[in-house]
């Protein structure tokens, strides 16, 4: 956060989006245009619960993305997360940001990009996930990435490796890849969401 303001239920934090260095816009595109990924969104919310609680970000519920936060030219926008608490275990969050015109005219204030519930506690939840599938009589087909369509995912955001479908449904082999490549070597110690496999998921 560029800085953070306290409130009577909550907090409001500012959130700096330079398309011109961060690598999570850099390596995020539409129509070659940098998109910010919505993981990256969530952390913002989660880092703006936290702060306004005092407790972790442990999960996410009821998440939107209203709209995406595409940037037109390389001028720096600043965001703001702002976290209600709603309950002693939950806050209400959601990111906007003032939507401009290419030459910088106020188009409309405060437009909503991401909404979610960020589930909050003091520890990690200790309950064991659920286990996989037996696909070992799935045939899988690797995955790749397009270099020149639509969307354009970086070497941070490739983390599919192959795909397996039928009947009951479809998985994936994710490559956990480190979260550096995505947001920076600076901004690893703090950060909250594994955004590199949630966004391959």
């Amino acid at each position: 956060f560029g800085s953070i303001r306290k409130e009577s239920d909550g907090c409001v934090g500012d959130v700096i989006l330079d398309p011109t260095i961060e690598p999570f816009l850099i390596q995020h595109r539409l129509r070659n245009k940098p998109l910010l990924p919505v993981v990256v969104g969530l952390e913002a919310l989660a880092e703006a619960a936290a702060s306004a609680s005092g407790l972790r970000a442990v999960g996410f519920r009821n998440v939107r993305m209203l709209d995406g936060m595409l940037f037109h030219s390389e001028t720096p926008v600043i965001a703001q997360a702002t976290t209600t608490l709603a309950d002693g275990n939950t806050a209400d969050c959601r990111l906007t940001c003032d939507f401009r015109n290419r030459a910088g005219g106020l188009i409309q204030k405060d437009r909503p990009y991401l909404q979610a519930t960020v589930e909050l506690a003091a520890a990690p939840h200790s309950s064991k996930p659920p286990l996989p599938h037996d696909t070992s009589n799935i045939p899988w087909t690797e995955f790749s990435y397009p270099d020149g369509g639509m969307v354009y995912h970086g070497p941070a955001l490739r983390g599919v490796n192959a795909t397996a479908f039928n009947e009951a449904g479809g998985w994936g082999r994710i490559a956990a890849l480190p979260l550096a490549g995505l947001v920076g070597q600076s901004r690893v110690q703090g950060w909250t969401v594994p955004s590199c496999v949630l966004d391959a998921a």
